[in-house]
């Protein structure tokens, strides 16, 4: 079965996991406080959220369906991580994924062609305040500018536009370095 929460108000998830056979759909903030927490379709269904998500906790997001971040991520309270699956595809049309820590995507990743924040912050940003490591262990794009920041070890480990929209531009940042084993 599936879980969906209305727009109203926030939820905050301490249990560490939820796992349904459907999708789930938080229309609302959503603000982590376990150390890890875990979100679970064990089948196709989505995984969204809404709004924005926060927490400085670790997330992991499985779904062989659709992980959608409609909001910023780590905007107010940075993930001490993030984790998506290989099965499936990631969303991200909020422009911030911030975390402390490292990212690391396994599945596709496709950025919007306007995120929510872009008037904000102006693309679409992957940020580690930590010195993480930021990990695509698969395609990445979208017709957008996207920025990834950090200090520690930038990854392309598969083609970024490849099988996707080609990006608008990609900036990394000075510090750390970048690793290119997919193309671009």
């Amino acid at each position: 079965s599936s879980l969906i929460t209305d727009a109203a108000g926030t939820t905050n998830i301490n249990g560490g996991l939820i796992r349904t056979t459907g999708a789930q759909t938080f229309n609302d903030p959503v603000t982590v406080g376990t150390a890890a927490t875990v979100f679970e379709s064990t089948s196709t269904g989505s995984i969204t959220f809404a709004q924005t998500l926060n927490g400085a906790q670790a997330v992991t997001v499985n779904t062989a369906g659709s992980t959608i971040f409609n909001g910023n991520v780590g905007n107010s309270a940075q993930l001490s991580s993030l984790i998506t699956d290989a099965a499936g595809t990631t969303n991200i049309n909020g422009g911030l994924i911030r975390t402390t820590g490292a990212q690391t995507f396994n599945d596709p990743v496709t950025v919007a062609t306007a995120p929510v924040a872009q008037a904000t912050i102006g693309s679409t940003q992957f940020v580690s305040t930590n010195n993480g490591a930021i990990t695509f262990n698969n395609t990445l794009g979208g017709n957008n500018d996207v920025a990834v920041n950090t200090a520690g070890v930038t990854y392309f480990q598969a083609a970024v536009g490849g099988g996707q929209t080609a990006l608008a531009s990609l900036t990394t940042d000075s510090a750390g370095s970048t690793i290119v084993n997919g193309g671009l």
